[in-house]
This record gives C-alpha cells, structure tokens and sequence, in this order.
C-alpha cells in the first residue's frame, strides 16, 4: 500500500515550478522551430541565388579543343622562373565560361572539369604551384583573382551538387 501510494503522489499534480518549467520548455521547443524554419528559408534562398549566379558564369561557349589548350598553357606555368609570372601571361578562364563547358560535354565531363578547376584555382595549391614565381607588382592583383575564380568554381559545384546535376 506504501509503494503505491507513493506512485499515485509521483504522478499527482506538479507543483509551481514544474509547471514553469515545462511552460518554459514548450516555448523553448516553439521558438527553436521557429528559428530552424527560418535557417531553412534562408539556406534555401541562398542555394537559389547561388545557383542564379554560377549559371552566369557557366556558358557553354568553349570551342572543341580549347580546354586542353588551356589546360596545356596553365601548365606551362609551372616551367615559369622565379618572379616571372605576370597577371597579364596567366592565361585566366573567360568569365562567361570559366570551367570551358564545350556544348558537347557531358555530366561527367563536367564534374572533372569543374573538379580540376577547383585544385586549380584553389589559393592554396595555387600558392603551391606558383606562389614564389609571382612577379611582386602584380601578387595582390593575381591572388584576388585567384580568389574569386575558387570562389565561383565552389559556388557552381555547391549549385551544381543541390540541383543533382552538372
């Protein structure tokens, strides 16, 4: 009779300052959903505008050939002296297209040329690659052109990786 007693008092009414508790705790819950629903928006907006802005820079207007001829001329850098490398004799992707989608290529094309673009132009292995071979004048030029063709190569695949589809 004892130990049911006491289940039946476990069970009774709560007291103040449970009741707070919970109260508090349900607002908690509400105001973190709120919250989530609200990064949800935002993340979604920002896969749009992202997607928005990679297309711009994503046209498929590369000649047949022009990739590898690119891909040979970046290469050649890697020959260059130290100090020689200007910002004019890099040879920079066209704005329009800066992977070199050709109309012919593929899904898979793409993602390795969006891939190889990002090792790349990633600061890091660019740094790597070229960082003692920069001429000093132009170091701040290259490095933030650098930076903003890793920028979009990320901001195409993060679109391109949302939209299940290069």
């Amino acid at each position: 009779e004892a130990a049911k007693a006491k289940r039946v008092r476990s069970r009774g009414p709560k007291g103040d300052a449970e009741r707070q508790f919970l109260k508090k705790s349900k607002e908690e819950i509400k105001e973190q959903k709120l919250q989530d629903k609200e990064h949800q928006r935002r993340r979604q907006q920002l896969a749009a505008e992202s997607k928005q802005k990679s297309m711009s820079y994503t046209k498929a207007t590369a000649k047949k050939g022009e990739y590898e001829e690119h891909r040979k001329a970046l290469e050649s850098m890697k020959d260059a002296k130290e100090h020689s490398v200007r910002y004019g004799s890099i040879p920079w992707p066209p704005e329009s297209n800066i992977f070199l989608f050709n109309v012919m290529d593929d899904a898979n094309e793409r993602k390795m040329k969006v891939n190889v673009a990002l090792k790349f132009w990633h600061p890091d292995k660019f740094r790597q690659m070229f960082g003692d071979k920069m001429a000093e004048a132009d170091k701040d030029k290259i490095w933030e052109r650098v930076q903003a063709l890793s920028t979009k190569c990320i901001q195409y695949k993060m679109a391109a990786n949302a939209r299940g589809s290069y």
